[in-house]
């Protein structure tokens, strides 16, 4: 009996500690890290930006080629519970390559990919030297286009961690497993993903980051030779409140998925409807 009264009281005061949506938005844009918050009970957030990537092969490679690479994410986030959201992504990706030998023909592939369905559920709120933690876990749909294919279901799971230093300064922290099969059967089953997030806000309405990201584990064999996607990327950039329910971003990074470093940009919006405010 007791052991039930201690646990009825922790539900309790969980549910209490995190009601109603918070003052202002709180997007995972910019930047790569998920927010370490759900958005609150019956609101409604959106969060989609565009972005922009330019590559060219190493000069020693066969056939010699450059592309262009334009995208766009969205993610949709709906709040069932104080503690706890459901949410999706879809993502658009179009490839222009160009070829320098003339007698090979340009290509230019575009469709859908990055279709996922997940929940988050808040574990523990920020209390002095506690900081915030949730958990998120997405699962991966097959589907197949020109530029995406999975050739059957996989997962995504995260903790995200959030710990504020000052009321400015504050750091984030996203750690997973992803289980993805993809085109061919000899790439890794399982591989792991890391963020390390340090932003600061300049006032209500300004703010800036930079972040660390990488993978782990992605090495494997294919009929090229070794493929290692094990780097570690960074990014930056900035977000600008326009009021408590929108959220104007825009960040530049540098991603060596493709083995030379390309640099991209990436400018998008999060906006939320709904709830209650604390």
């Amino acid at each position: 009996m007791k052991i039930t009264t201690n646990l009825l009281l922790f539900l309790i005061a969980t549910t209490i500690v995190f009601s109603q949506k918070q003052e202002t938005i709180d997007s995972d844009r910019p930047g790569q890290s998920m927010s370490a918050h759900t958005v609150g009970k019956n609101v409604l957030q959106i969060q989609t930006g565009f972005d922009y990537t330019s590559h060219s092969n190493d000069p020693s490679y066969v056939p010699k080629y450059s592309f262009n690479v334009f995208g766009n994410e969205t993610n949709i986030r709906y709040g069932l519970l104080d503690i706890l959201e459901i949410n999706g992504s879809i993502g658009y990706r179009v490839y222009n390559t160009n070829y320098e030998d003339k007698n090979r023909a340009d290509r230019n592939q575009h469709g859908a990919e990055l279709l996922r369905f997940g929940t988050r559920v808040n574990i523990l709120d920020h209390d002095g030297l506690t900081p915030a933690i949730a958990a998120s876990l997405e699962l991966v749909v097959p589907y197949e286009t020109e530029v995406y294919k999975f050739i059957d279901y996989g997962f995504r799971g995260f903790i995200l961690i959030k710990q504020p230093i000052t009321n400015e300064l504050a750091l984030t922290g996203n750690f997973g497993v992803y289980h993805t099969p993809q085109m061919y059967e000899y790439m890794p089953e399982y591989f792991y993903r890391y963020t390390l997030n340090t932003s600061y806000s300049f006032n209500d309405k300004l703010s800036a980051y930079v972040e660390i990201y990488g993978f782990i584990n992605t090495e494997y064999r294919s009929e090229f030779g070794f493929v290692n996607n094990d780097n570690m990327d960074y990014d930056f950039g900035v977000g600008y409140l326009l009021n408590n329910d929108l959220l104007l971003d825009f960040s530049i990074g540098k991603d060596n998925s493709f083995g030379d470093g390309d640099w991209y940009v990436n400018a998008g919006v999060s906006f939320r409807f709904g709830g209650e405010e604390e």
